[in-house]
């Protein structure tokens, strides 16, 4: 007569003597079963898995590794994408509003330009000009009156009188 025995596969244990109970090991339960994140027992093995924003690189099924989300696409981003520890946020360049998308900031509507006569909005900025018979000064934002009877333009054959504003 011949003789056999009964051994569990790989992954189960035997709860008996005779080795036809055979029962799932959970490896996660040890060591969470090597698995850097998440590990999750299957019948007769493991698996393990990454939160989101992180994923396996370089071969490994155990580590997880953030994932650069800015290195595909800038991660969606119409500007500027900074990653982050499993997960990124996009930002807009200055003179921008938006997270995704970005939109023009009209200054000038807004009534932020510090203009002191009229503002120009332009992609991103703006820039100040002035009304007849005033001059920008180097701030960029504030128009003073032209003296007129400065400028050789002038034709008085006495005494020039400068008006505010206006050229003459």
């Amino acid at each position: 007569m011949g003789s056999y025995y009964c051994s569990c596969k790989i992954g189960y244990y035997n709860l008996t003597v005779a080795a036809e109970n055979c029962s799932d090991i959970n490896e996660c339960e040890d060591n969470n079963g090597g698995c850097s994140q998440t590990c999750i027992n299957t019948p007769g093995s493991f698996n393990c898995e990454c939160y989101d924003g992180y994923g396996f690189i370089d071969g490994s099924t155990t580590d997880c590794t953030d994932i650069n989300e800015c290195l595909t696409n800038n991660g969606g981003c119409q500007h500027v994408c900074t990653n982050t520890n499993g997960s990124y946020y996009c930002t807009c360049n200055p003179g921008y509003n938006g997270s995704i998308f970005c939109s023009d900031i009209d200054e000038c509507e807004l009534d932020t330009d510090n203009c002191n006569q009229q503002c120009t909005n332009t992609d991103s900025s703006y820039y100040c000009s002035c009304y007849t018979g005033y001059t920008l000064i180097s701030d960029n934002h504030t128009c003073i009156d032209d003296d007129e009877c400065s400028h050789s333009l002038v034709l008085c054959d006495q005494i020039c009188n400068n008006t505010v504003g206006s050229y003459k």
